[in-house]
């Protein structure tokens, strides 16, 4: 059974295009990521993040609305909780792209040997966002795959906590090349990065909650 099975014709149609751009989003994050490594600070860095502010914006626009304004957090029900849901999801959307504006705002300098590193410890952060979307794409409530689903999960936060041990160490501890004042600003980022994947894992929990309600919404 599909998991908003019986869903109202306004969640059919807010759904998609906020998971679409959420997709989007993350695409954005990811390029704006890619032109740091390249480039590091300059315009072409402001210029992706201008892209992935308005990119948020149009994926925050697609949440559910009542009467104009976002839905009460009172509001009750199957569709109270798949609000519940896209809130959580536009907050992780939030906290990767404050990654962006921690960059940015302390002129953060990545030393070229650590950039392979962040950049995988990148991948698999949104990564895990994007198997949030993923699962809201699907509506499935099979437990089977669901069960597959959290395992995957699971498997990216545990890689993403050992990646991010794995860059600390070397900020501190290894040859990172880091100058002694940059070291607590590249392990602030590297906390936000590793953060990612546990918010995204939280999401899904609140994503599988829906599952019993809207087995009682179909009957």
């Amino acid at each position: 059974m599909p998991l908003f099975h019986n869903r109202s014709p306004r969640q059919e149609e807010w759904l998609p295009t906020f998971v679409e751009r959420c997709e989007q989003f993350l695409d954005r994050v990811e390029e704006a990521v890619e032109t740091f490594l390249l480039s590091g600070q300059g315009e072409a860095f402001e210029s992706s993040i201008r892209l992935t502010r308005a990119a948020e914006e149009a994926a925050l626009a697609a949440r559910p609305l009542l009467g104009g304004r976002p839905r009460p957090p009172t509001t009750t029900g199957l569709g109270g909780h798949l609000t519940g849901v896209a809130d959580a999801t536009a907050g992780m959307l939030t906290a990767a792209r404050s990654l962006l504006y921690a960059l940015r705002c302390q002129r953060v300098v990545l030393p070229p040997e650590l950039s392979e590193d962040f950049a995988q410890l990148l991948d698999v952060n949104l990564e895990a966002c994007r198997q949030v979307l993923k699962r809201l794409r699907s509506q499935v409530a099979h437990p089977n795959l669901r069960m597959l689903e959290d395992q995957r999960m699971d498997g990216l936060a545990k890689e993403s906590d050992r990646l991010a041990k794995a860059i600390v160490f070397r900020v501190f501890g290894g040859p990172s090349g880091a100058e002694p004042g940059d070291q607590l600003m590249l392990r602030d980022v590297v906390l936000m990065t590793d953060a990612l994947s546990e918010r995204a894992r939280r999401t899904a929990d609140l994503l599988d909650m829906l599952t019993p309600l809207s087995s009682r919404a179909g009957r």
